[in-house]
């Protein structure tokens, strides 16, 4: 079953662990890259050029690294520097495509990538919550407007005890045990549903990831290879 999987895990811990690393990633990325900018019209600004490049490769590594949680690891491809002395690195660096691809993935993909990891981890979180639900819910105190106190969880809205989705509410509470194990096997099912999308969506954070992360991919390769194979005519 996809809701007691190790890949299920695997792909939540791969969404929510991208929710810090992306805010700082994205603060340390944009700082690095506008203060090395402004002070390069100065020398001092040379070494901050390359330690920027350098910084943005070593976070893009992380990233790297952390698509093996959901799928292999992605691999790099720079353009290796020729000549000696910072001139030449920095102009390696900040001529290479894949430094640009990864800041293409550092800062303005970032947000969208937070939202979508996000959204998807608390539609799969919250159902699991509900699971464990009998055994908890009798712990939170609670008051309502009509000034009724109860012992339960409020899903929704309902201003007293006795009133839930049932009778004519738009909640339900979840005051008792058979109420809290309804609720449950609800949540369980919406867990399995949603386990397998939760999954893919990790892949697909990943796939973007080795996509920009990764080595370059021609997408004529593929007609070249043919073009460049000897025929069947050719003996």
């Amino acid at each position: 079953m996809a809701l007691f999987t190790r890949e299920s895990w695997w792909a939540l811990a791969y969404l929510i662990s991208y929710l810090p690393i992306a805010v700082a990633f994205m603060a340390v990325a944009l700082v690095s890259v506008i203060v090395s900018s402004v002070l390069s019209i100065f020398w001092l600004g040379f070494p901050l050029l390359l330690g920027a490049a350098l910084l943005i490769r070593g976070m893009a590594e992380v990233e790297r690294r952390r698509a093996f949680l959901v799928a292999r690891r992605v691999e790099s491809a720079y353009r290796p520097v020729t000549d000696p002395g910072i001139i030449s690195q920095i102009r390696t660096r900040w001529t290479d495509p894949a430094t640009f691809r990864n800041l293409a993935y550092l800062l303005p993909l970032a947000p969208l990538l937070f939202v979508f990891d996000l959204v998807v981890a608390v539609l799969w979180v919250i159902p699991v919550a509900g699971i464990t639900l009998p055994l908890w819910y009798w712990s939170i105190p609670i008051t309502f407007d009509d000034g009724t106190v109860g012992h339960g969880i409020m899903i929704g809205y309902v201003t007293g005890p006795e009133h839930n989705l049932f009778d004519g509410g738009f909640g339900i509470w979840v005051g008792d045990l058979p109420t809290a194990l309804l609720v449950m096997a609800v949540c369980f099912i919406v867990a399995t549903i949603t386990a397998p999308l939760m999954v893919r969506a990790a892949r697909s954070h990943a796939a973007i990831a080795r996509s920009l992360l990764g080595p370059a991919v021609d997408p004529l390769e593929p007609a070249r290879r043919v073009l460049r194979s000897p025929g069947p005519l050719s003996d």
